[in-house]
């Protein structure tokens, strides 16, 4: 199992910050598994356990966000390509497949940085995008302090969960 240390949260105190830029959306943050979603230019992204959000405008998450206060991490990252593919990626993609979870869309959108290596957790994803300079800055909703450790946890987590909340 592995886990991601933020170092270095900023206080997300203007969502219209989230309005241009691509970020990794982690909700939950202090949950076993974290919900990721993807946001690019103020449209959110995410594979649910029964759904998708398909271009969400941002203030609408992020009033969600705040009035039941989620602990929430947006990670910057630099914009290696123009993401145009992030609707027809979301689109083609369900949890039909007994593997997928909400980051299967997203370590799609970063092949070129994931390749061939075993990225399961977004703690896998982070620690590759950081390794290669790819995170700009993070921000934080709902997280007290400048610094956060996401909770370890492994891929039967992850698919308990999903299991659990297909069932609901």
């Amino acid at each position: 199992m592995s886990s991601y240390f933020f170092s270095s949260l900023n206080y997300l105190s203007d969502t219209a910050l989230l309005e241009k830029g691509a970020y990794i959306v982690i909700l939950h943050a202090d949950k076993i598994p974290p919900h990721i979603g993807w946001l690019h230019n103020g449209a959110y992204f995410s594979l649910k356990a029964k759904g998708k959000d398909f271009d969400l405008p941002i203030s609408k998450l992020t009033n969600i966000l705040k009035a039941k206060n989620i602990k929430s991490i947006f990670v910057q990252v630099n914009v290696i390509s123009d993401f145009s593919n992030t609707k027809a990626i979301f689109e083609q993609i369900n949890l039909e497949h007994p593997t997928d979870t909400c980051l299967t869309p997203i370590k799609l959108l970063f092949g070129q940085w994931v390749g061939q290596q075993k990225v399961e957790k977004v703690a896998d994803l982070l620690s590759i995008l950081a390794a290669n300079y790819q995170i700009k800055k993070v921000y934080a909703m709902g997280i007290a302090g400048n610094n956060f450790q996401l909770p370890e946890y492994g891929s039967d987590e992850i698919l308990a969960r999903i299991s659990l909340l297909q069932q609901k």
